[in-house]
């Protein structure tokens, strides 16, 4: 396989191994699971924004998890079994604007009145030149889209705030691959999640996500869970596990739950399925999914104009909307047709001063809730219905 050969030869990579026992057929002495991550000795006090956008062939092998199992002892190699989404950045849509001014597709800033003096004339040289990088990688793709005569259409998904949650399906062992962003557990029952294998600290979250997604299962026809264990044999779910304690921007309540808002091909060179197939395989299947929309003209974006037209209204509409309505950010997708190639970028929809408003208020909250309870105090006594609940 030419991703395991690459990532056993690449210095960018790191490599968590784990044997498993198992006496399933195929498997006498055990498997291998081998979870892949970056080489911090690699960064040499770089960011990895900055590692990814200066090695775009690391950002597309080395995606946000990715996992491996070899039998031990036996015959075949390392299979893939699972693949998350790639690393995604904060879109500058002014760095945007003048890149593809750059490339003579766009028209002058002045005339589109577009995020002049905005977000990227507040960051330091450093973080603009890497904003500018960024930039002028998603204009070569979408200026390619155009020139081939295709058009692009912009997803915006909402960015639940949580831990990173996947899961696919290793059907050679009848096993669901459950993991947190760096690691992954396999289980078939949900018994098996407290097998000694799995109780090192490393996996808490990927057991988090593992009870998390047996309750959802359970939850679903077993057609249904038959139609996931099909699909998953070959892809990996993307999602967040969400709520319980932490500080959030959104409330997601009290008890964790797990959201989903991809689905990406082990397979395939792009990023994930267009979100309009994620989601409608993900609804179908009976699971949940964080809110989306597409913005701009239907059938997508044909020009310049069209595209930061849109991006400024997904912008400005974001400013303005209320706190608790705009939540922690969206991701824009950003899809090609009729190819439906997929490209994705962040954007944030509260300003430092907003951060630092709400941290400074919950953090008051906290305290004042903890000295309510030390000394034995009954919050609805001193607090308002519903604020300390």
């Amino acid at each position: 396989m030419e991703l395991w050969r690459w990532v056993q030869a690449s210095p960018a990579v790191h490599l968590v191994s784990r044997r498993v026992p198992t006496a399933l057929p195929g498997f006498p002495n055990g498997l291998v699971v081998h979870d892949v991550g970056l080489a911090r000795s690699r960064l040499r006090g770089r960011s990895e924004e900055t590692l990814f956008v200066e090695d775009p062939v690391l950002a597309q092998r080395l995606r946000r998890g990715l996992s491996f199992a070899e039998p031990v002892g036996g015959e075949g190699g390392p299979t893939l079994i699972r693949r998350g989404l790639p690393k995604f950045f904060d879109l500058d849509v002014e760095a945007f604007a003048n890149s593809l001014q750059a490339t003579g597709l766009g028209d002058p800033l002045s005339q589109l009145g577009c995020f002049q003096g905005g977000v990227g004339a507040q960051n330091s040289g450093a973080e603009q030149k890497l904003r500018q990088q960024v930039a002028d990688s998603l204009v070569q793709r979408v200026s390619d889209a155009w020139r081939a005569g295709r058009r692009i259409l912009v997803s915006r998904l909402e960015k639940a705030n949580g831990e990173n949650a996947q899961v696919s399906y290793m059907s050679a062992t009848g096993q669901w691959v459950l993991c947190s962003k760096n690691v992954s557990l396999l289980a078939s029952a949900p018994s098996e999640v407290s097998l000694p294998q799995w109780s090192d600290h490393r996996y808490r979250f990927a057991r988090h996500v593992a009870e998390l997604w047996f309750d959802q299962l359970g939850r679903l026809e077993e057609t249904g869970r038959e139609a996931l264990r099909e699909a998953l044999a070959a892809r990996t779910l993307v999602g967040e596990l969400v709520g319980g304690s932490g500080a959030h921007l959104v409330d997601y309540g009290a008890l964790r739950s797990l959201r989903w808002f991809a689905v990406v091909p082990h397979d395939s060179p792009e990023a994930c399925w267009a979100p309009s197939r994620s989601l409608a395989f993900l609804q179908g299947a009976g699971l949940p999914t964080v809110a989306s929309e597409q913005i701009g003209p239907a059938t997508g974006c044909g020009s310049p104009s069209e595209l930061l037209g849109t991006l400024r209204a997904a912008s400005e509409a974001a400013e303005a909307a209320p706190l608790a309505e705009a939540g922690e950010g969206f991701v824009l997708y950003f899809v090609s047709v009729p190819e439906g190639a997929v490209d994705l970028s962040a954007a944030s929809t509260v300003s430092l001063w907003q951060l630092v408003c709400f941290f400074w208020c919950w953090f008051c909250r906290n305290l004042l809730l903890f000295c309510l309870n030390y000394f034995e105090f009954e919050p609805s006594m001193y607090l308002r219905s519903g604020w300390a609940s």
